[in-house]
């Protein structure tokens, strides 16, 4: 499966039910860490997220 392949590279997804199904990544690599805030910023400006 994909979380086992995700989990042998430090990325850990936690899904969280608000209203609807939200997936939040959470990443032990610290450059990664921030290559994806710099993506998710990115689609908060464009209102995707």
């Amino acid at each position: 499966m994909i979380s086992d392949v995700l989990r042998k590279n430090n990325i850990f997804l936690i899904e969280s039910i608000v209203g609807y199904a939200e997936i939040f990544v959470v990443v032990k690599d610290e450059d990664l860490k921030s290559a994806l805030a710099h993506v998710h910023a990115a689609f908060m400006v464009e209102g995707k997220a």
